[in-house]
């Protein structure tokens, strides 16, 4: 009977370890950590090479910076940031919704990024290249800026260029 017992929680075990994987294989990154400084994802902190995924948050402390490759696309919080990201189903659109502070990306047109604001979703205008930021000032109030090319921002279904 001891014997037995033991056969069964050996392949318990087994049949365990061999679904891990396949939970893992679902959900595929969006990027890579390519500088760190005094930043986490949730609680953990965050190196040069990380991985991100879907639905991580991203946070940068006072003096702290963060930059992440999409593809030929960056996305960047400054000091005392932070961001949580996803992925549209229908789209390789990487979807940032801006929590604190400043994060900006430089998009080439083909690899799309779009913050999440207060006032609405920022992007890169007519799939264009664009390099630009946005500064949460107060909850009504923000600062965009557009370094290269031209950013559209979506409310209700209008645009601003």
């Amino acid at each position: 009977m001891r014997a037995l017992s033991r056969c069964v929680l050996v392949a318990a075990l087994i049949a365990g370890l061999l679904n891990i994987p396949a939970y893992a294989a679902d959900e595929k990154p969006l990027g890579l950590v390519t500088q760190a400084e005094n930043a986490h994802i949730g609680n953990a902190k965050v190196s040069i090479g990380t991985t991100i995924f879907p639905g991580d948050t991203l946070a940068t402390e006072a003096g702290g910076t963060l930059r992440l490759n999409f593809g030929s696309s960056q996305l960047y919080l400054l000091s005392a940031s932070s961001a949580t990201l996803s992925q549209n189903a229908g789209a390789a659109m990487v979807h940032a919704v801006v929590g604190r502070g400043t994060v900006g990306f430089s998009s080439t047109g083909t690899d799309h990024i779009e913050l999440e604001i207060p006032q609405g979703i920022l992007r890169a205008a007519n799939s264009q290249p664009a390099y630009g930021q946005v500064t949460i000032v107060g909850p009504l109030e923000v600062i965009i800026s557009t370094y290269r090319g031209t950013l559209s921002l979506e409310h209700d279904g209008e645009f601003r260029d």
